[in-house]
């Protein structure tokens, strides 16, 4: 369980071309030790599942803060930490602000997790980005992190200007090569107030579909599953200002992309066990984990029914199982019971689309 705390956009250098710092974060909050203390100590009084508690401080460069504002905050987390109330803390930075010096710093003060943000390791988009560094700031970043032992995270996002089909699939490839703990993607948005929305308004840039963006997460969610990456969000962490009438102005905004990546892959899933079937096969029921039944019954049960009318023959019921692992699916016939998960439907869509030949044109 993360308590996030959101320093919007202190330690940046400059503004990328899409951000909007209020709009990401969130209102502004004052870290003052006073809240920082109510704050934490709520999470505390809830944590009722007693699940690891982690300090995050989001929102920023992290390590682009002055000496000083580092350790003033490090120093307010630091208490909870040695009392055993907290595993430790996680910060959020750029790839060219970190020095063998700041990780000192980092290790002796309880930082477990470095999230780096990333965006695209092709140069090309990300100088039309603005993000003011290069990919290979990017390797020499996380392996230096891995090096002093941290848990490294990476941001992505899809859909940059001047991104292609191509080079997303290479920065995927890349940061699979690198081999981080975890990822984060999500689509380019553009909000209102940006130089993004400039370019959006002028014509000069056209932003994924939500189809699109959907399908270029899911390729990638692929690729990291199987090289053993946790993707641990798809989609932006929506708040208040992004809700506000008018905020975004373009883009694949949507406030639950994960689950409409989810839900994709189950209908697939789902297909896929269903058409190994003999027509001798008149009734069947599925069994999964009940936190993934709103992912296999899609929204308003639009998975149900599209298997319905593809199969008309069948009689499909549903059956929910707490002993099944999250991301599996079982098929039950009356002769037998067939069990897909998500890493082995993942590895025969890779297999099937390779000898297919599809290009990653196809991806976006």
């Amino acid at each position: 369980m993360i308590i996030p705390f959101f320093l919007s956009q202190e330690g940046c250098p400059h503004r990328c071309i899409y951000c909007d710092g209020k709009k990401l974060a969130g209102e502004e909050e004052e870290i003052s030790p006073a809240l920082f203390r109510k704050k934490v100590e709520l999470f505390l009084q809830f944590n009722k599942r007693e699940k690891p508690l982690f300090i995050a401080f989001y929102g920023g460069n992290f390590t682009g803060l002055k000496r000083e504002r580092q350790e003033e905050l490090l120093g307010l987390a630091l208490p909870y930490i040695e009392a055993g109330l907290v595993e430790g803390i996680r910060i959020s930075t750029r790839p060219d602000y970190i020095e063998e010096d700041t990780l000192s710093l980092l290790k002796d003060c309880g930082v477990r997790t470095v999230e780096v943000g990333v965006q695209s390791m092709d140069d090309n988009v990300l100088s039309l980005s603005q993000r003011g560094y290069k990919a290979s700031n990017v390797l020499n970043a996380v392996k230096l992190l891995k090096l002093w032992g941290f848990e490294v995270g990476v941001h992505l996002m899809v859909g940059l200007p001047g991104e292609s089909a191509s080079s997303f699939s290479r920065t995927v490839k890349e940061i699979v090569d690198l081999k981080p703990h975890t990822v984060r993607l999500h689509p380019t948005v553009v909000f209102a107030g940006t130089e993004l929305a400039q370019w959006y308004l002028a014509g000069c840039y056209q932003p994924l579909t939500l189809e699109q963006a959907i399908y270029a997460c899911r390729y990638a969610l692929r690729e990291f599953t199987l090289a053993g990456i946790s993707v641990i969000r798809l989609g932006l962490q929506t708040n208040e200002e992004m809700r506000k009438p008018g905020a975004v102005i373009g883009g694949p905004y949507h406030p639950t992309l994960g689950a409409l990546v989810e839900e994709s892959i189950f209908l697939d899933m789902a297909q896929y066990l269903l058409a190994q079937l003999g027509r001798a096969i008149n009734k069947v029921s599925f069994s999964f984990s009940p936190r993934d039944e709103s992912f296999f019954r899609g929204k308003g049960n639009r998975n149900l029914w599209s298997l319905r009318k593809k199969f008309p023959f069948l009689e499909i019921s549903l059956s929910p199982d707490k002993e099944i692992r999250r991301g599996s699916l079982v098929l039950n016939t009356p002769m037998e019971m067939r069990c897909l998960t998500k890493r082995d439907f993942f590895q025969w869509e890779k297999k099937t689309f390779a000898e297919k030949g599809h290009k990653t044109s196809s991806i976006l």
